[in-house]
């Protein structure tokens, strides 16, 4: 006698689910309390849902607002939290006007203590591992150095590029590292680079003297300074660097805009008007001088300008522009 075949038939969830996996049966027993419990939360959900509406309506009202504006800048002016932004300004002077009391930008000698820059004992830097995202710009960097290459670091506060790369990069002999920045910044950089006699790295307020570069690097620096600020300056020299890497920045997909961020040096807040410049605009301008981009990378770093979501970064861009003809 041929045995009949043996079917499986679903059965409701308060008695017994049978599912079908790679030819075998698997057993689930779903009690009626089991169902009766699902049931609830998804009625607990249906509840919540337009309650968290409403409070998210809640949340974007004027006056509650109003009183979340006046809560984070009162944090904001007194220096927390740390690289935090607020507020959004026509110009960098209008941001300047609008500071809060406290130290506006980097030209003060305060802001150039061993403590801040990242330099131990007063001489020898400590910078920690170097970060993932400065070895796009050394890959390229490195092939382009040479003897008696110079290379013109705008913006490069005491040296710390030049300190920071040394042990990746081989500095031929007759290379010249110019670092550019405010007074104050400029005076104790030398001041340092004298005391550690350092015979490659000099230090000028002079963005002009990029002239007489073959590599121009822009890490970090752009941000303070108004939008088109490096293409402007490019644009009036006689010779322009060949190589040109704009590295750290924030760039934004959509449109530029200028806010401010603050910080604190241990004894008093520091205030500095900020600028994220158009991604396309930048690109748009450099290769209107006849550069070309050859690579461009991104720095993890978030940038959040509270009260204006539309404003967010996730990541800082970096770029190397190389001028048209040029191969090395």
């Amino acid at each position: 006698m041929q045995r009949a075949a043996t079917s499986v038939v679903s059965q409701p969830p308060c008695d017994q689910e049978n599912v079908m996996l790679s030819g075998s049966t698997i057993e689930t027993r779903v009690t009626k309390a089991d169902f009766e419990d699902r049931r609830a939360r998804l009625t607990a959900l249906n509840l919540i849902r337009p309650v968290r509406r409403l409070l998210g309506h809640l949340w974007e009202a004027p006056g509650i607002t109003a009183l979340r504006r006046r809560f984070y800048f009162a944090n904001f002016r007194r220096g927390r939290p740390t690289y935090g932004f607020f507020g959004l300004y026509s110009s960098l002077e209008a941001a300047r006007q609008s500071a809060p009391k406290g130290l506006i930008g980097y030209d003060h000698d305060s802001l150039t203590s061993m403590e801040i820059s990242g330099f131990r004992g007063g001489v020898e830097p400590s910078f920690g591992p170097m970060a993932s995202s400065e070895y796009p710009l050394l890959f390229w960097l490195r092939p382009l150095l040479s003897n008696g290459m110079r290379v013109f670091d705008f913006g490069g506060y005491l040296g710390n590029g030049f300190y920071l790369y040394r042990p990746y990069l081989d500095y031929p002999s007759g290379m010249t590292w110019t670092v550019c920045d405010v007074p104050a910044v400029a005076h104790a950089g030398q001041a340092l680079a004298d005391r550690k006699g350092e015979t490659q790295l000099r230090f000028t307020t002079e963005i002009a003297e990029a002239s007489n570069a073959e590599v121009l690097i822009a890490a970090g620096s752009l941000q303070y300074l108004e939008e088109g600020f490096l293409p402007k300056h490019l644009a009036a020299m006689p010779r322009r660097p060949r190589h040109v890497f704009v590295h750290r920045t924030p760039l934004h997909p959509q449109a530029g805009y200028v806010t401010m961020q603050t910080w604190h040096d241990g004894r008093s807040p520091v205030f500095c008007p900020y600028t994220v410049a158009h991604r396309d605009r930048l690109v748009a301008e450099m290769e209107a001088l006849g550069y070309e981009v050859v690579d461009s990378w991104e720095k993890p770093r978030a940038l959040d300008v509270p009260l204006h979501p539309e404003c967010r970064l996730d990541a800082y861009a970096g770029f190397y522009f190389r001028l048209g003809g040029t191969t090395a």
